[in-house]
């Protein structure tokens, strides 16, 4: 509960629109890519966050809409059906892969550090 209600504070996840976030539940494509591109560095997708129309929910269009076109357009990841479920090994190397695409933008190398 504790690290939901951080998340919820720094606006990385909302949950569903009955209050609920059903932590236990399987992680769609379109839920992984919102809570990475929120997670890994609000601020430096905030102006493409804005651009897409995620910040003012245009309610015509599904939720993840926006995410979904921010991320086919920066070409991070292979585009997937939003709904699609997510083994955990994908979600973590969508999160590396954003990572990566974040700091080679701000030409900063990654550093990976190994057990």
């Amino acid at each position: 509960a504790d690290l939901i209600a951080s998340a919820v504070a720094e606006d990385i996840v909302n949950g569903y629109s009955d209050g609920t976030f059903k932590p236990d539940d399987e992680i769609t494509y379109a839920q992984a890519v919102k809570i990475a591109t929120r997670a890994v560095s609000c601020d430096f997708f905030e102006d493409e966050l804005e651009d897409y129309g995620v910040e003012d929910q245009d309610y015509s269009r599904e939720w993840y809409s926006g995410y979904m076109d921010l991320i086919e357009d920066i070409d991070v990841w292979q585009a997937s059906y939003p709904t699609t479920v997510l083994e955990r090994e994908e979600a973590a190397k969508f999160v590396y892969d954003l990572m990566e695409y974040i700091l080679g933008t701000l030409d900063i190398d990654m550093r990976v550090v190994e057990k």
